[in-house]
């Protein structure tokens, strides 16, 4: 059986097959190798397989002498994503100097899969995950057999958009996609800036699986995790890499430990690109003195990241950069106190000084006076879990993704039929 003739069966016996076939392009999606890589994107196409019939394409970069080469692979979805047909294909790449060329590697890789889902019924529309090199990729790709497409951009896009070569790519599939959708204001409002017209930009945050970050007992969520009960912990969580601020966080500690001798720092996050970041995050450990007040706990899976967070006293990410960061929302799904710097859309879901408190980005000491601040207050956890869960989970975020999908297409469809702009219509909710 081929990757599309599994993905044409794909719909249960006495299920009704959605009538918006969606073809999802993503090379992040998790796998037993790397079970949480990707896994927003996962969340995301699983709530929207409820609604629409989709199909999982995920392109796996290799390059000879460093990859070796696999044949497709048709996953038949994962325990968590049981309705996700996902097919694996090969994508050529040269690494280092020609990132400038992944697009274009993409763009074969998918076309042939396309092209025949077209020739069979099953696509509609192209759903394609972050804007390089996939929204690249699938703009080139789709317009050849003439599909809709839509980019989602998470944050990344800013730094490409400042590249030459990649960055020109980027701005003209942007332009050329039938719609696009952001994870924040604060990059929506970039794109416009940068000329991309503003009624083909919908923001849909991400959002939080509360079923597993919710308030939890903090005495039960230490004794599990083996931790101290009369210490005090502050926790950041993302990727060991330099836009993290998991330095700065490591200076704010050697200076709180005066005023706070029982305070430590717990990281989780796994390498992911910088590969000597986190030696020279352990080389700041000990430079201060804090070898044994630094806990590197790598990457955990989500159930166990709840844990972790319902036994701090604080959330602390020093990030640079961010377009709507999963940690936070994560955080405050548990209640807890977020210091943060003022990136992205950190600020709207904060609400300082309600849910926590907004410090610049790189500015150490404005971190460490945040974070003693947070420490001596009290919160109210419920109150900022709630901040959080009234805002609608993943079936949520689908059911707007879906709704902009057709709406956009509707509007493009009827301005053909009367030569009207669409200007205006199918705008941002």
């Amino acid at each position: 059986m081929t990757g599309l003739d599994f993905a044409a069966s794909s719909c249960t016996a006495g299920r009704q097959c959605r009538a918006l076939k969606i073809a999802s392009v993503s090379t992040l999606f998790p796998s037993d190798e790397q079970p949480h890589r990707g896994v927003f994107v996962e969340r995301r196409l699983n709530s929207l397989s409820e609604i629409a019939n989709v199909r999982v394409i995920q392109p796996i970069p290799w390059f000879p002498l460093l990859r070796q080469y696999r044949p497709r692979a048709v996953v038949a979805g994962r325990s968590s994503s049981p309705r996700l047909p996902i097919l694996r294909e090969p994508m050529f790449y040269v690494p280092g100097i020609f990132k400038s060329l992944d697009s274009r590697w993409l763009e074969r890789s998918i076309l042939p899969i396309l092209r025949r889902m077209q020739h069979e019924n099953l696509v509609d529309v192209v759903d394609a995950h972050f804007g390089y090199p996939e929204g690249v990729g699938c703009v080139r790709a789709a317009g050849r057999l003439g599909l809709p497409v839509f980019i989602t951009l998470r944050g990344n896009e800013i730094k490409y958009l400042t590249r030459p070569w990649i960055g020109a790519q980027l701005l003209t599939a942007l332009h050329r996609a039938t719609g696009i959708i952001t994870v924040s204001q604060s990059l929506k409002q970039a794109l416009i800036s940068r000329g991309v017209p503003p009624h083909k930009v919908n923001v849909i945050p991400n959002a939080v699986d509360t079923y597993t970050f919710h308030p939890g007992w903090q005495a039960d969520a230490r004794a599990s995790l083996k931790l101290p009960p009369d210490r005090r912990y502050m926790i950041s969580v993302g990727h060991l890499v330099y836009e993290k601020g998991h330095h700065l966080a490591i200076e704010a500690l050697s200076a709180l430990r005066r005023s706070h001798p029982d305070l430590e720092l717990i990281i989780l996050g796994g390498m992911s690109g910088e590969s000597g970041y986190p030696g020279r995050l352990h080389e700041l450990a000990r430079r201060f003195g804090l070898s044994q007040a630094v806990r590197f706990v790598g990457s955990q899976h989500p159930t166990r990241v709840a844990t972790w967070l319902q036994a701090a006293d604080v959330f602390v990410l020093a990030t640079y950069r961010e377009g709507c960061c999963n940690a936070v929302l994560e955080a405050l799904a548990c209640g807890l106190p977020v210091v943060t710097t003022a990136v992205g859309d950190n600020e709207h879901y904060l609400a300082p000084p309600q849910h926590g408190l907004i410090v610049p980005a790189g500015d150490a000491h404005a971190l460490e006076s945040a974070i003693d601040a947070a420490l001596t207050r009290t919160w109210n956890s419920w109150a900022i879990s709630q901040s959080i869960a009234q805002r609608g989970g993943w079936k949520t975020v689908a059911a707007r993704t879906a709704g902009f999908f057709e709406a956009r297409m509707r509007c493009i469809q009827d301005c053909r039929h009367d030569g009207n702009s669409p200007r205006g219509r199918a705008s941002n909710q």
